[in-house]
């Protein structure tokens, strides 16, 4: 007889996500759900997903180390997150035990998933919750048809189908092995049945642990209904175990990204040498030679040019901008039809106007350059506002730092500097105002001016025929 628990609220969803694992493969400091994803912890992925879906609470299960789990997921994670911590590894069923715990007295349906499953999807987990409901299913396991099952538990089905567990891959037999459609290590379980089951769990297997796959056993045998939804992408459900498979995510989340940018009009001229980050936005007509790295916050406009070589993070790059051969931008603003490159670095805090032009080994440090600025060649532009349209010419040096504090320097709109000036901040330089090549200033200069600082120049006739016949 079939047995379906009555769902009372189906917006009386809850989430479980069992990150406590020691990940010993991983051969790294920190927890295997910290590491990161194009950008972004594994745990953390897991949990943006489940935000955009309509749960009422989340528990993240830690363990070794969980203070770094969750200092990171609370750097990311806005919503509410229930902690459980499991100091004793003993299996995926107690650690499952913990975070119902944590949940406190709930009645509805337990979305169950591993923390180390960074490729999952809302959509994924959405269709689970709606055929969990719509079979009104006291367990049902998210399966996938595996090409090559091995490592899997298999779900075993009889004639009609009907679903009678799930299988190690230790414990098959032959026949069973050769089953296709596995487990994907994704649930959804009644509230009601769940915490008995749990509860119930033995460790009766040769680890000696608590296994969860066990709870589907006891529910086909109380009669509980039983199901399972298979979903079309297996690449989601890649468990990342060592650094092989945490490359192998990587690469799968890169192409993903790379697939949608390509949709929505991007042009990527070699698509496997590009590093983009899953927070990146790209407008249409942007074109992206090889060796492009964008990261975190970075939001590019509409027809911008990368050359390539360029490492840009938490950078915004407005509509029409060129950036030339090694670029290197980090939280950083770069307006319309701005030229950069190559070889520039714009630091944190570097702010360009439309139009503004910056160019071979210019390194810019917390500056605001004006719409029509130029800074062409070998300078460095430290702690300054610069005007529209000014000039700064090769070799210009701010010196913002006297060893003690950093100072500003303000360049007027217009204003032309002259190769090889150094201006020592605090220090201002007039809109229109020229300063002479090769001069320090060191006191204002006046609107419209011209301010030369160097020595008179000298010249003794012969001085160096004499000097070489000596030799």
């Amino acid at each position: 007889m079939r047995i379906g628990l009555k769902k009372d609220n189906k917006d009386d969803t809850y989430a479980i996500i069992l990150a406590a694992g020691l990940g010993k493969r991983m051969k790294s400091e920190l927890p295997k759900v910290l590491a990161p994803i194009s950008g972004r912890p594994m745990v953390v992925r897991i949990l943006e997903q489940l935000e955009t879906i309509s749960l009422k609470k989340i528990a993240v299960v830690v363990g070794h180390l969980g203070d770094l789990v969750k200092q990171s997921v609370s750097s990311h994670i806005n919503s509410p997150i229930s902690w459980a911590n499991q100091s004793e590894q003993k299996g995926t069923g107690d650690a499952a035990n913990c975070g119902l715990r944590s949940l406190g007295e709930i009645k509805g349906t337990v979305v169950i998933t591993a923390g180390d499953t960074p490729l999952l999807t809302k959509k994924t987990i959405k269709q689970l919750i709606d055929s969990h409901h719509l079979e009104n299913s006291s367990v049902t396991i998210l399966s996938f048809k595996a090409s090559n099952p091995g490592g899997y538990g298999r779900i075993v089905r009889n004639g009609s189908g009907k679903i009678l567990g799930i299988k190690e891959e230790k414990d098959c037999s032959e026949t069973e092995r050769a089953i296709t459609e596995v487990n994907s290590g994704v649930y959804a379980v009644e509230s009601e049945f769940l915490k008995k089951a749990l509860d119930g769990l033995e460790p009766k297997n040769a680890q000696g642990e608590l296994y969860l796959t066990d709870i589907v056993g006891r529910a086909v045998s109380e009669g509980q209904h039983v199901t399972a939804h298979m979903s079309e992408d297996p690449r989601e459900f890649l468990g990342v175990n060592d650094h092989f498979q945490l490359a192998e995510a990587q690469e799968i989340a890169m192409n993903k990204k790379i697939e949608e940018l390509l949709k929505a009009g991007v042009r990527i001229t070699n698509p496997g040498t590009v590093y983009i980050e899953d927070s990146v936005t790209i407008g249409a007509g942007t074109v992206i030679g090889p060796n492009v790295q964008l990261l975190g916050k970075t939001k590019i406009g509409r027809n911008v040019s990368f050359e390539g070589t360029a490492f840009i993070s938490d950078t915004e790059i407005q509509d029409g901008a060129s950036i030339k051969f090694g670029v290197r931008a980090e939280q950083a603003t770069i307006g319309q039809e701005c030229a950069v490159g190559p070889f520039a670095h714009l630091r944190p805090d570097s702010k360009l106007g439309a139009a503004v032009k910056v160019g071979n080994f210019v390194e810019i440090k917390k500056s605001i350059l004006g719409d029509g600025a130029k800074a062409s060649h070998l300078s460095y532009i430290g702690d300054a506002e610069v005007g529209k349209d000014a000039n700064i010419g090769a070799g210009t040096i701010t010196c913002n730092y006297d060893g003690y504090k950093k100072s500003k320097t303000i360049i007027g709109e217009g204003a032309f500097i002259g190769s090889n000036s150094s201006l020592v901040a605090p220090v201002k330089i007039g809109e229109g105002a020229i300063v002479g090549a090769g001069s320090v200033i060191t006191k204002d200069v006046a609107k419209d001016a011209l301010a030369v600082e160097r020595s008179n120049q000298q010249e003794i006739p012969n001085w160096a025929k004499k000097k070489r016949d000596k030799k």
